[in-house]
């Protein structure tokens, strides 16, 4: 289930939204993250954990991650890297009609699959596009003020917004 809230700028009325979260795609943007962890898109890093480590997990949760330097903000990929607390557990976890064996894959992996199946390796970390600093993870339950991304005022949330 995903959530999020919508925002109207004050100052030039700039409608904008952010929705973080799982939705019900999230089988197929599971496997994109993983298969951009695979091509390199996420660091040299996270391709040599997926090499050595058949069966490994990312965190593909969408959240909310806010630059403390310049406030510029984006929704992303959690992207933290797991590693299978057992391997032949996970092959033999079923996925419908086939289990990972037969998939040859690991279909997708849940934020309760994460807790209880696999090892916490090592937290992505989110840069700014704007001044390239470290972002933060924001907890959008606890969000009060965004700033609107055309002319950067502070805005408070008009609307939450729960999809899925």
């Amino acid at each position: 289930m995903g959530s999020g809230y919508g925002f109207k700028c004050k100052k030039c009325g700039h409608d904008y939204n952010i929705h973080c979260g799982i939705g019900m795609m999230f089988p197929k943007e599971y496997q994109s993250c993983i298969e951009d962890v695979k091509n390199g898109v996420y660091g040299d890093e996270w391709k040599s954990i997926a090499s050595s480590e058949k069966y490994f997990a990312v965190d593909a949760s969408r959240n909310l991650y806010v630059c403390k330097k310049c406030n510029n903000w984006n929704v992303e990929y959690s992207m933290s890297i797991y590693k299978p607390k057992n391997s032949n557990d996970i092959m033999n976890k079923r996925y419908g009609e086939k289990n990972v064996k037969e998939w040859r894959y690991v279909p997708y992996v849940m934020q309760y699959d994460l807790n209880n199946d696999y090892t916490f390796i090592k937290s992505y970390i989110h840069k700014c596009g704007k001044c390239g600093n470290r972002m933060r993870k924001v907890d959008i339950d606890h969000l009060s003020v965004l700033s609107c991304p055309k002319c950067g005022t502070d805005n408070n949330a008009v609307d939450m917004i729960r999809w899925d």
